[in-house]
């Protein structure tokens, strides 16, 4: 890893470092990649906090797909494309469902 990206990512450590809320599908994966620790209470896991009704966790592409009827990761992988679902399904869940 150059001395750039070492930059990089201490300063993104420092900015969740912060105590700024996380909301991801499947956090626990991408924390880990990113070897970070962030307090969980501040956590919101679509994966796991939210409940879809089928007694058993379903993946993100499924879950876009059913309840938004939007189809995602349907020829590559997008960061993007999975937060911007990912958002869409929490606030879907708050109005039906959650706090």
């Amino acid at each position: 890893m150059s001395a750039g990206e070492n930059a990089q990512l201490a300063k993104q450590r420092r900015r969740l470092e912060a105590l700024s809320p996380l909301v991801g599908h499947g956090l626990h994966n991408d924390l880990r990649a990113l070897q970070l620790v962030h307090p969980p209470s501040l956590q919101l896991d679509t994966l796991i906090d939210c409940d879809w009704g089928s007694g058993r966790r379903k993946g993100l592409a499924s879950l876009s797909l059913e309840p938004l009827g939007e189809p995602i990761q349907r020829h590559v992988h997008s960061p993007r494309e999975d937060a911007i679902a990912t958002l869409r399904l929490l606030k879907l869940w708050r109005r039906h469902r959650g706090p």
